[in-house]
């Protein structure tokens, strides 16, 4: 795949990973990534979209989708539907910019039942890079789509 971007959305913090080319086998570290943390919905929108600008043309884009959980907290709160509606902004977001329709996985997909900590040591091993929070799942949704797993 050439120039791919995977997205962790988050309502508070959304980390993004970006590979100009990435091959099947490849456990290479993406070119750029990072984590854009806003104070509220317009500013981490803004925020995304000025990473978006800063990148090359986007052919391949993948973004974790949220799933439902036997969670009933996250549903009396409404996180869950917050973070369906910042997921479809960005990928909105990445429509507009490049003209790329976004590959949805969800979490239990590609990482199963990983905890964040554990994809963190994997990337930390397979790639010698340290990632923070969202970023690392960014990246860990990367490496899943070419290799199969992180």
């Amino acid at each position: 795949m050439e120039r791919v971007l995977c997205v962790d959305p988050s309502v508070t913090s959304t980390g993004w990973a970006y590979w100009d080319s990435l091959l099947e086998g490849d456990y290479v570290p993406p070119d750029v990534s990072g984590v854009v943390r806003g104070r509220g919905f317009d500013d981490s929108l803004q925020k995304f979209r000025h990473v978006l600008r800063t990148l090359p043309l986007v052919r391949k884009s993948i973004i974790e989708f949220p799933e439902v959980q036997q969670n009933a907290a996250a549903t009396q709160s409404g996180a869950l539907f917050k973070l369906a509606a910042v997921t479809g902004a960005y990928e909105a977001l990445i429509w507009t910019e490049f003209g790329t329709r976004s590959t949805r996985v969800r979490p239990s997909t590609w990482k199963g039942q990983l905890p964040k900590k554990e994809v963190m040591r994997r990337i930390k091993e397979k790639l010698n890079m340290v990632t923070r929070d969202h970023e690392a799942d960014a990246v860990g949704i990367g490496l899943w789509a070419v290799n199969g797993s992180v």
